[in-house]
């Protein structure tokens, strides 16, 4: 059986990787080279900074852990995409058009 600890290594190094990747997403996989947190790149955040795709994990799991119900997980997107909250820098970025519309209905 799966342990709590390993859940949430697995969760970390979700983040990580999605930090490591912001500065490069949308780029071709050859011209790049990634051994170390980066700033700026594609959407020019700050190095460490994570995407919407952590940005939604995060309320996701916490729903999850507080056994909340669908309508409490949509309000906690809206919270993300309208006021900044599970962001690493206070300023949600990169949502796609499919996730904004679908937490807007």
């Amino acid at each position: 059986m799966i342990q709590a600890c390993q859940i949430e290594n697995i969760l970390y190094a979700g983040v990580i990787g999605d930090a490591l990747g912001v500065p490069v997403e949308f780029e071709k996989r050859d011209s790049y080279y990634i051994n170390s947190m980066i700033g700026v790149g594609t959407w020019g955040r700050p190095a460490g900074s994570w995407s919407d795709d952590t940005s939604f994990s995060l309320p996701l799991m916490e729903n999850l852990i507080e056994n909340g119900d669908y309508d409490q997980l949509m309000q906690k997107f809206e919270n993300y995409m309208f006021h900044n909250e599970y962001t690493p820098d206070d300023e949600a970025f990169g949502i796609g058009n499919t996730c904004a519309k679908a937490v807007r209905n």
